[in-house]
């Protein structure tokens, strides 16, 4: 049965493309592209070899998509189509970094918005995930300023952060609406004696000085405070230690997923 759905999984359809990361090597759609260790080496996010392969399977799939909608007069078929194409699957293999994970799905990101991703050898339980807008208001300028000042200095009062103020102008009409608007939790993972800790940056009550820090030492504590944010919160900002295996930050995915949030990938290197 495991095989049957890792044919099924990594066989590209009309209107599919299909990219398989493995620790030793990348494929798209059943072609080898390159050394996962070299290619993704490189301090830049944009992957340019992946990246032009990507293109040309973007045109290719546009061009499926056209011909499956040939004929289709039905206007809820025609909308079905564009709903469910085109298709993205990634596996990710078990021994795939998240320095890894984050470029390939970064450097894809840029063409694509929707996700089916299978972890490991589980090609049953798929995560489908969607890209955030870029218009979310955490990627202003403001905002930035906000979370990099409430994670170094955690207060707003200081002198540091008045004189970021003065020099960004930044406005406290600025702080309230962007801290009125920040919904997501931000959410590190690394490690602590060996095990997975998380971390989490979010604000309580949508004031400039609502924001707190939560730490949580294992599983079980982090998923019950996950649970229970899942019907106030439904957008987390994720970001894992590059060296981290994905079988071990897989189950954390999953779990986000499993509650409804949209995830947002970042880096702690890049």
């Amino acid at each position: 049965m495991a095989c049957k759905e890792e044919k099924e999984f990594l066989t590209a359809n009309p209107g599919e493309i299909v990219l398989d990361v493995r620790a030793d090597n990348y494929s798209l759609n059943g072609r080898v592209l390159g050394r996962t260790a070299s290619d993704f080496s490189d301090d830049d996010l944009l992957i340019e070899h992946f990246d032009k392969e990507l293109k040309k399977a973007q045109e290719n799939l546009g061009e499926e998509v056209l011909q499956m909608l040939t004929g289709v007069e039905n206007p809820v078929k025609r909308q079905q189509i564009f709903n469910d194409y085109p298709l993205v699957k990634i596996h990710y293999d078990n021994n795939v970094t998240y320095d890894v994970f984050y470029k390939s799905y970064s450097t894809i990101s840029f063409h694509f918005h929707s996700f089916q991703l299978a972890f490991g050898s589980n090609y049953k339980d798929i995560c489908k995930l969607h890209k955030p807008h870029e218009s979310y208001v955490l990627y202003s300028h403001v905002c930035k300023k906000m979370i990099d000042a409430r994670i170094s200095d955690r207060i707003f009062r200081t002198k540091q952060f008045r004189s970021m103020l003065m020099n960004h102008e930044i406005t406290n009409d600025d702080l309230r609406w962007c801290a009125a608007a920040d919904t997501a939790l931000s959410l590190t993972v690394y490690r602590k004696d060996g095990k997975l800790a998380y971390l989490i940056n979010w604000n309580e009550n949508g004031q400039p000085d609502g924001y707190r820090m939560d730490s949580f030492p294992n599983d079980f504590c982090f998923c019950e405070f996950m649970g229970k944010m899942a019907g106030r919160r439904n957008r987390v900002t994720l970001r894992v230690l590059d060296d981290i295996l994905l079988e071990d930050f897989a189950p954390v995915i999953k779990k986000l997923n499993q509650y409804g949030y949209m995830i947002e990938f970042k880096s702690l290197s890049h």
